[in-house]
């Protein structure tokens, strides 16, 4: 669990870092798109996994 955990961190911080890197050159109307994209996507994944299990 310790490998794991430390891989998740390390994502984490690279992911904001690069994030807050990138911010700055992408309108505020792509990076919703993006967010409502992976939540729709997610959403409809998991309701999909419960009807079709």
């Amino acid at each position: 669990m310790g490998l794991i955990g430390g891989i998740y961190g390390i994502g984490g911080l690279l992911g904001t870092y690069v994030g807050a890197r990138i911010q700055k050159f992408l309108p505020d109307k792509i990076i919703k798109m993006i967010l409502t994209s992976l939540i729709l996507f997610l959403a409809f994944n998991y309701i999909g996994q419960y009807f079709f299990r």
